[in-house]
């Protein structure tokens, strides 16, 4: 997906009354570190693809953390297999950014 695409979603996350604003429910969202290169910094980003759709349904990573937020639901998806060493930092921006979907994107 180009980045306009993504700017273009981000606004109708933002402004629209409407949980189907975008075409992706449920919503899904990666927080894992930016980049190898940076560990340190941490981003919760959202996957643009529905993955519990059609023949191809895809699982959740178990070396990573999730939010997954419906119409309805929000929630934290901790994998089993997480390094401990990124556990706390992965669940603390979750637990951040989840408070920003609530705040910003009428999430529940």
């Amino acid at each position: 997906m180009t980045f306009m695409a993504q700017l273009i979603w981000f606004h109708k996350r933002l402004f629209s009354d409407s949980f189907d604003s975008i075409p992706v429910s449920p919503r899904v969202f990666l927080v894992s570190s930016h980049q190898p290169e940076d560990p340190y910094k941490i981003s919760a980003r959202l996957l643009m693809e529905n993955l519990y759709q059609g023949e191809k349904s895809k699982c959740l990573d178990p070396r990573a953390v999730f939010i997954v937020q419906s119409v309805q639901d929000l929630f934290i998806w901790k994998g089993a297999g997480i390094p401990q060493g990124n556990l706390m930092p992965y669940m603390n921006y979750a637990q951040k950014y989840v408070k920003t979907l609530q705040k910003y994107e009428r999430a529940r």
